[in-house]
Formats: structure tokens, sequence, C-alpha cells
């Protein structure tokens, strides 16, 4: 992993949202990191996913918290991603970044192509967990996210 994931992760950690209180997609950036934009859904206990470009290096990538996932730091895990028709993409390798969290980069983009096939509803398996995530006003607020690294829907 290079430094800017590294950077990436220690300022995600600390501003990792605990709950949603909409429970819908919103925009999401880190003020301290203005290269960084992107896209995300909480759960109430803490789950999340964000989708986030870094408009520097034009690289799209996502992470995945699982809070009652135990998964090993430093280690890769598999991470599937399953639409509502059951297609399925994956896996993609999924590095722990800590022992609830998953970060997936250079494969990133076939998974959230195939998110945005969905209708209604995608979810996402990693390590032995899955969590399931809205279509609701999902593609509305992924666009600039997209653009930003150069993409569009």
């Amino acid at each position: 992993m290079n430094w800017l994931a590294v950077l990436t992760c220690a300022l995600l950690s600390a501003t990792w949202p605990c709950a949603a209180s909409a429970q819908t997609w919103a925009p999401w950036s880190l003020p301290e990191s203005p290269s960084l934009v992107g896209a995300q859904f909480a759960h109430d206990d803490g789950g999340a996913l964000i989708i986030y470009c870094n408009k520097r290096s034009h690289l799209i990538s996502y992470m995945l918290r699982e809070p009652h996932a135990k998964w090993q730091g430093g280690t890769t895990v598999d991470v599937t991603t399953r639409i509502d028709d059951g297609t399925e993409t994956g896996p993609s390798h999924g590095h722990v970044l800590k022992a609830d969290t998953v970060m997936v980069q250079d494969e990133s983009t076939f998974d959230i192509y195939a998110m945005g096939a969905s209708t209604v509803s995608f979810s996402i398996g990693a390590g032995g967990y899955a969590r399931t995530f809205p279509m609701e006003n999902f593609k509305a607020v992924l666009e600039p996210v997209l653009r930003a690294c150069g993409d569009h829907w």
C-alpha cells in the first residue's frame, strides 16, 4: 500500500461516521484532505460504505466498514458485489486496514459499475460478512465522485 492509502486510512479512521441520521446516500469529504471526494451510506450499527475519488491521481476506491468483523490487519480478504438480479462480481481483493475496515482500490471500478446496475439494492460480501445498501439516491450522489475521477454513468 502506498503512503497516500495509509494517510487516507488514518484520516478515515479519525472521521468515520458512526451512523447516518437519515439512512440515505450522502456526499462525503475530508476537510483535511480536499483531494478526496466521495459518497457514503452509514447503517445505524456503524456499518458503512464510502466510495471516494482521489482527484489528484484520478483513482476511485471504496471502503467497507463492518463493525462485527474481526479481520486481521494487513491481510487481504475476498470481496464480492452482488446486485439484485443475482449477478455477482469478483472476487476483488480487499486490503484489511483494521479489524473492521476493508479497502478495495485497483479492482473497485468493476464493483462500482456493478453496484450502479442494481435497481433496488446491492450487497457486498467481504471475508465472511455481508451488508446490503439501497439504490435510492445512489447514482445521483455518486455522479460527482465519478466525474472527479474522469468517469460517469
